[in-house]
């Protein structure tokens, strides 16, 4: 919500207002429509805003109510009766979902039994490793000031507006995202891949915007530099998703060490172009594993197998992985450039069947060299912004390396995605000492085995 509501209009004005473009919002994407080539070329991408209203819902009736949520301390005044800005609210609210994320990382790093099971679900694949817990630079800087945008949509919330925003297309590549960034939001190459490390988390939905799975299997809801750890290939567990009556099975290679990884373009046939194109995550793991035991298993080395997590893969988009791989897109979103590309593309995939409605040649629908499904050969992403910084290539490599490498650039840069549209002096900080010395743990523990997640606040 953080970003979204900080986007530029069309005509380049605009910025953080409390108000987002509702063209789309509410929209679902049918199975019966999926798969078939039945959607236009540039229809789904990022999905706009599709998706936010139930977070913005929430976050309005903290906005407007005064006695919301229940069980929390109520105040004689809501924060819009006492004058506050609903886009104020919305930028401290993203971050605090940082705060909360970073620090229901290090839980689990000290403690990772009772997070493995509902309702976190959460597998860390930096477990028992120095490297697990995360240190934060600083304390994140709230600032205030920001003004709303008056919406302008009948019958829809006071936040919906008609004006056309300006989205990054997911299905570019890495200079397409480094060129919308620059433009909307004064971002240079490093900036830029790192406010993407947010993506370590939250999921997708084919049902919003047609891209599905996740970033991060089993562990969207804690902040560390995964996202780049897999972006960059680096050795971390395979969780299965069929893993039995053990949560957070360790699955590795054939000695029982962390696997080799592998990215994977596919398709699936959503639009008449044959895309979205994803990226998806292979790790060479056992073909066979215990599901009964957390033990991490050993094979044979000729039982080694390619393997996606099935059904909660961990994914990049196209504007994602080309910070780190260079390849080329046609108009039509479909990539090209690079060895395992050249029959990737409509002319291979056989069009759709007539009685299927599926794409003809699914066997096409992976890269291929010589036959065989392969990760296609692209060079390193050497572009760099300005010309005179690394690489994102060795960005990237540098924020997989270290998740404090990454939040010492993140901060400051959610900072300045969250002040986008206003000039210097135009926004107040809160007091120094920020968001730090907050400790918010459960009111009740009982809550936590019922899934209710209700936080009582204090400052030591």
């Amino acid at each position: 919500l953080g970003f979204h509501d900080c986007l530029r209009y069309a005509d380049g004005a605009g910025g953080c207002d409390g108000c987002l473009e509702w063209k789309g919002v509410g929209d679902r994407f049918g199975h019966e429509v999926l798969r078939r080539g039945l959607l236009a070329a540039d229809v789904g991408g990022d999905g706009h805003n599709n998706g936010l209203e139930f977070v913005t819902q929430a976050l309005e009736a903290i906005y407007t109510r005064a006695d919301f949520p229940r069980r929390t301390p109520w105040t004689a005044l809501s924060p819009q009766q006492s004058g506050k800005s609903r886009a104020d609210l919305w930028a401290f609210a993203t971050l605090v979902a940082v705060q909360y994320s970073l620090d229901l990382n290090n839980q689990v790093c000290a403690d990772p039994e009772p997070h493995r099971h509902w309702p976190w679900g959460q597998c860390h694949p930096r477990e028992g490793l120095e490297d697990c817990a995360v240190t934060a630079p600083r304390s994140l800087t709230f600032t205030t000031g920001r003004k709303d945008c008056i919406g302008d949509v009948p019958d829809k919330p006071a936040y919906a507006t008609t004006r056309e925003e300006r989205h990054p297309n997911p299905e570019s590549n890495g200079p397409g995202t480094v060129d919308f960034f620059k433009r909307d939001f004064g971002f240079n190459g490093r900036e830029t891949v790192a406010i993407m490390g947010a993506h370590t988390l939250g999921k997708l939905n084919p049902h919003q915007s047609l891209f599905r799975y996740t970033w991060k299997t089993n562990s969207g809801k804690l902040l560390n530099n995964g996202y780049f750890r897999n972006m960059a290939r680096r050795r971390d567990w395979y969780f299965p998703s069929d893993h039995g009556k053990v949560a957070c099975k360790h699955l590795g290679n054939d000695r029982g060490e962390r696997p080799l990884a592998r990215w994977m373009p596919h398709v699936r046939g959503d639009k008449v172009t044959g895309g979205p194109v994803q990226w998806l995550q292979e790790k060479l793991v056992c073909r066979r594993w215990n599901k009964t035991s957390i033990v991490v298993d050993t094979c044979p080395e000729a039982d080694l197998i390619w393997r996606f997590v099935n059904g909660i893969d961990e994914t990049m988009l196209p504007c994602e992985i080309g910070l780190f791989v260079h390849f080329n897109v046609s108009a039509t979103g479909i990539p090209f450039g690079c060895q395992g590309f050249e029959k990737f593309n409509m002319e291979h995939w056989g069009g759709f069947d007539p009685a299927t409605g599926f794409i003809r040649n699914h066997w096409n629908r992976w890269t291929k060299i010589n036959g065989r499904r392969v990760e296609p050969l692209c060079p390193s992403q050497t572009l760099a912004e300005p010309p005179s910084d690394q690489p994102l290539h060795e960005i990237v490599e540098h924020f997989a390396d270290r998740t404090e490498n990454w939040l010492e650039v993140f901060f400051p840069t959610l900072e300045k995605m969250l002040a986008n549209g206003y000039a210097d002096g135009d926004l107040q900080a809160a007091p120094a000492e920020g968001m730090s010395g907050v400790s918010c743990p459960f009111q009740n523990e009982d809550d936590i085995r019922h899934g209710r997640t209700q936080y009582t606040c204090t400052r030591s």
